[in-house]
């Protein structure tokens, strides 16, 4: 009787970020803040790490956009990048993949061959705040799915997918920030075990909290870094074609995802 109780840690140093409002400059650097007032030559903010402290004033004419905390993008002044740049309909023009309002990028998570199996994933990335990924987990090709499912490395013949949806809510800017959302996963899997004498088929949902971090590069290369920490219920288990009792059972597991946005 398989208990998936050995699965791993939520990577350390993930946490939760509340929300602020992103200036980017025209030299390409962002400033944390909380803007305060905004007048004809000058951007009054204060430091987000520092609410209660002094007013900071920067010159209007030195910053490209404001990124408030609700997801609204405010262009105070256009930015020619080169080939880089994009132009929307207004005209304004954008640099980078990570400035775009909408934007889609492909991914795989390699540290899951010697998990559950590697993951391969298309995101969508809307307003720049919340991301749609659909993802397709291969099972047979981790290093540790036998061990997993069953508590045994006697594990042949797998086969399986887990086919998934995540909606995450990302906190950063251009360069990166944190991630939270659920996390939603249909897999099924079979297998011999027992020296082969025994057929294991199994169907089952993992649901999850999805939180980590991403980082974002102007090239559109992103790396993700986090963790899942969810339940596991199982909608049928047959072992040699007798039907099984269901179980739900306690998964964490890490990410480590690399991509490339476009």
């Amino acid at each position: 009787m398989r208990k998936l109780s050995i699965l791993f840690l939520v990577a350390a140093g993930i946490f939760s970020a509340n929300a602020q409002d992103i200036i980017t400059l025209k030299n390409g650097d962002e400033i944390k803040a909380k803007v305060t007032e905004i007048t004809s030559s000058e951007i009054k903010y204060k430091r987000f790490e520092n609410p209660d402290g002094p007013t900071v004033v920067v010159a209007k004419q030195d910053v490209f956009a404001i990124n408030y905390e609700n997801g609204t993008r405010e262009v105070i002044n256009t930015v020619t990048t080169g080939a880089s740049t994009v132009r929307t309909s207004e005209n304004t023009i954008l640099s980078g993949p990570h400035q775009k309002d909408f934007y889609t990028g492909i991914y795989l998570n390699p540290l899951g061959f010697v998990m559950a199996g590697p993951v391969l994933g298309a995101e969508f990335t809307i307003n720049r705040r919340f991301i749609i990924d659909g993802h397709l987990r291969f099972l047979p090709a981790g290093l540790l799915t036998g061990l997993l499912w069953e508590g045994s490395s006697d594990v042949s013949n797998t086969k399986g997918i887990g086919v998934g949806v995540d909606v995450k809510y990302f906190t950063g800017g251009s360069k990166g920030g944190f991630y939270i959302g659920p996390s939603l996963e249909y897999y099924t899997i079979k297998y011999n075990c027992e020296g082969g004498n025994v057929f294991v088929e199994e169907t089952g949902i993992f649901v999850a909290a999805n939180l980590g971090y991403k980082f974002q590069f102007s090239s559109g290369f992103y790396m993700r870094t986090g963790g899942l920490l969810g339940l596991a219920s199982e909608i049928s288990k047959f072992r040699n074609g007798v039907e099984r009792p269901l179980d739900t059972y306690a998964v964490y597991m890490l990410e480590l995802c690399l991509g490339f946005s476009f």
